[in-house]
């Protein structure tokens, strides 16, 4: 997930809470503001860490909210007027929040206009923060209030920035909780009793949100953190109800893409199915999955797990085939780690080290439930392992410790992908482990049904101990060791052979990507600087203080030649080199045996959990690479 800019909030990337930034020490921390705890008598530090145990939080009393939202159309413009009544406080002051950031979303506040009392004797007062307002009034009393939310202007691109921020149009309207509610302030758990009222839709307008379908009037109880992360939809929608173990699920699409409704329908429901047959886990009431589409090119594409839902923003233009991992990702997120329990606070802060587990054994199973579910091939997947691998082993940063990935994750897009590739393949190193010691009796289904099982106890989170715990009964204290070598300590993470007999390995002496020069730097200023000396640059005529003329490179690429028009004093010249580092890394990969037999292609499919040979649909081929 992107990182948030750099304010004095800043949006939580687990929970999407508003944390306040401290400097304490040298050091950045993040809080939650007004968070009220019950201390322990005693504190209880963890082996070797110096950290501090979570609290004990008190319960919060319930809060009862009213809203009512009517969408106000006007030739080729839409806004939405928003009531709101909640009780004061017993000061007679009520700090209220509007808001403020989320994700790509910034200053939502400036969104939010003509707020102003409804309440006799109640007043609205400015602070010094845009995104905070003061609400005076009779100590207790019940106070009413109305604002406006408004669009970006008409015309305005749709991309999958846009969509951080209130999109409101003439037919259709569609609003992330974080960019909606006014409401007083109050810790993020706290419980609500919410009254909604969706006024004057037009006829023929579908009406979704994140708890409930075609519903004007709701009561809904849920928490703060819930309910702005929430997503609230209208409009000329297509919903599709499909029914999973008597559950429903709603496909909601608007717009074309580059694939039918039926397609995208099919798709959603198979990767549903298997996911919740993984976690033997069928209680969802209300959950729906959209698509919306944007004017990115080709290939750009976002998601995100919001409450009861998940959003995947597309390319008008794209085909679901190329983005089946996005959505089979998205779509585990709603058990890991939202069913999992929140993150482990130590320390005032959320345990950010636990990003490899939520983001790299989340990868991981969209492998391999599209596996299960028949929409890739075996290839496909032995592929997609290949690739994890070389990305892993042949990143220069593969041995960061935790502890430094925490601390650069936000600046770094490599530093944050690391979380994702360290984790997936722990996660494949342990399945294997797991059924090798069980005669695949056992894998890392039923570790991650273990965990969600122990979930269900109130106030428990998710924690490296948590996790060496549920692996405990099927790998010892391999689980406690491997996290902190692995993890902790960054040590590279085994690439071993779980295709058994159905593959050959192959270890390759590759040449990582490496441009020999500072490439980036030299870019921007068109003169060539950090020529590393004995590079394939530096051999092929590359010098500092050249002027780069023309030419380009692949990033990432050792394979594509590099040519470089560079002027040296008064003469130019065309440099030619693989941008590729003179040491070679030892690289496992692995490859299917040919003309596998029927019988040797559903052993190796079993040892993943693939029960039955799963029928390809008959679409066109779908590829993980």
């Amino acid at each position: 997930m992107k990182a948030a800019h750099a304010q004095s909030y800043k949006n939580h990337p687990v929970s999407g809470r508003i944390l306040r930034r401290q400097e304490i020490a040298g050091s950045v921390l993040f809080e939650t503001p007004y968070l009220r705890v019950a201390l322990l008598l005693y504190v209880v530090l963890f082996p070797g860490t110096g950290l501090v145990a979570q609290p004990v939080r008190e319960r919060l009393p319930v809060r009862e909210l009213t809203y009512v939202v009517e969408p106000i159309i006007q030739g080729d413009s839409c806004r939405l007027r928003v009531s709101l009544t909640f009780r004061g406080d017993s000061s007679g002051k009520t700090r209220l929040l509007l808001p403020l950031e989320w994700s790509d979303g910034v200053d939502l506040y400036k969104a939010i206009r003509n707020l102003r009392s409804l309440s006799e004797n109640t007043k609205i007062e400015d602070t010094k923060e845009p995104h905070v307002k003061t609400v005076h009034h009779r100590p207790n009393q019940r106070a009413s209030l109305t604002y406006e939310v408004v669009s970006q202007p008409p015309g305005t691109k749709l991309t999958r920035e846009t969509y951080h921020y209130p999109v409101l149009r003439p037919s259709y309207f569609y609003v992330m909780g974080q960019a909606l509610w006014v409401y007083p302030d109050m810790p993020e758990s706290t419980p609500l009793q919410l009254s909604l009222h969706w006024k004057n839709i037009p006829d023929g307008w579908a009406l979704i949100n994140s708890f409930g379908l075609s519903k004007p009037r709701q009561k809904v109880k849920t928490t703060l953190e819930k309910f702005r992360k929430g997503t609230f939809l209208a409009g000329d929608y297509r919903v599709k109800t499909i029914i999973i173990n008597q559950e429903p699920l709603y496909a909601v699409t608007r717009g074309s893409f580059g694939f039918s409704d039926e397609e995208f329908h099919d798709t959603v429901k198979q990767l549903m199915q298997f996911t919740r047959d993984l976690w033997s886990s069928h209680d969802f009431p209300h959950y729906y999955v959209t698509m919306l589409p944007t004017d990115d090119p080709p290939g750009r594409t976002g998601g995100e797990g919001r409450t009861n839902s998940f959003t995947l923003f597309m390319p008008k233009d794209a085909t679901l085939s190329k983005h089946l991992r996005t959505l089979a990702h998205e779509l585990f997120h709603a058990w890991n780690p939202q069913r999992l329990g929140d993150f482990e606070v130590i320390g005032g802060v959320e345990d950010e080290r636990l990003y490899w587990f939520s983001e790299g054994f989340t990868d991981y199973y969209a492998s391999v439930l599209l596996l299960r579910a028949g929409l890739i091939s075996l290839e496909d997947y032995v592929a997609g392992y290949n690739s994890l691998t070389k990305e892993y082993y042949t990143s220069p940063i593969r041995l960061l410790t935790v502890a430094e990935m925490v601390r650069k994750r936000q600046t770094s897009y490599e530093v944050d992908r690391l979380f994702y590739k360290r984790g997936a393949l722990l996660a494949h190193y342990w399945d294997n482990a797991i059924r090798s010691r069980t005669n695949n009796k056992s894998s890392l289904d039923d570790v991650m049904r273990s965990l969600l099982k122990s979930a269900k106890a109130r106030g428990v989170s998710l924690s490296h101990k948590r996790i060496a715990d549920a692996l405990r009964p099927y790998l010892g204290e391999k689980g406690v060791s491997d996290i902190e070598k692995y993890i902790d300590r960054g040590e590279l993470v085994p690439a071993e052979n779980f295709f058994g007999m159905c593959a050959i390995p192959e270890v390759i002496n590759y040449h990582p990507w490496d441009m020999g020069f500072e490439a980036d730097t030299s870019s921007r200023t068109r003169v060539i600087s950090g020529v590393v000396p004995g590079s394939n640059a530096h051999r092929a005529g590359l010098r500092d203080g050249q002027k780069w003329v023309s030419g380009g490179f692949v990033w990432d690429d050792p394979t594509r030649l590099t040519k470089l028009t560079v002027i040296e004093g008064d003469t130019q010249k065309v440099v030619q080199f693989y941008p590729a580092a003179r040491e070679s890394i030892p690289l496992p990969q692995y490859k299917l045996k040919p003309d596998l037999s029927a019988a040797e292609r559903a052993q190796c499919l079993s040892q993943l959990g693939v029960t039955s040979a799963p029928q390809k649909p008959d679409r066109e081929a779908r590829s993980l690479r």
